[in-house]
């Protein structure tokens, strides 16, 4: 399987395609009818498909793509903490994306806040 997808770049020429490879991908949000990729480098672009459509094709990665919210899907194995006070999951360069309560007992039912934050990185905020 081919661990690339293309997605749309703007800038001042217009618009471009960009190969990039699904383990850059820090979280994705939604913004009107489409979704954009934030990026571990803080980058950002949109792809050609919507969320859903990403989110199957995310399921072939195993745990490390999960929704954490209707409107994120985050890659757990780029995000640098939880913080329980705002109920956001913490990204390289200061992005953080909201985890609604639905989705965060499923990502602790499942084992993935220990087994993605706990493992190598200590964070400061942890909701027991």
């Amino acid at each position: 399987m081919d661990t690339h997808f293309y997605a749309i770049k703007r800038n001042k020429c217009g618009i471009t395609a960009v190969r990039l490879a699904w383990e850059d991908v820090a979280y994705i949000g939604t913004v009107k009818k489409g979704s954009v990729y934030h990026m571990r480098d803080g980058s950002e672009y949109q792809p050609a498909v919507t969320i859903e459509e990403m989110m199957a094709v995310f399921t072939e990665f195993g745990d490390g793509f999960r929704r954490i919210d209707r409107s994120y899907i985050a890659n757990l194995n780029a995000a640098t903490g939880y913080d329980s006070d705002r109920d956001v999951m913490r990204f390289p360069g200061g992005h953080h994306a909201p985890v609604s309560r639905s989705c965060y007992r499923e990502l602790e039912a499942d084992g993935l806040f220990q087994k993605h934050y706990l493992r190598e990185r200590s964070m400061k905020t942890y909701r027991v």
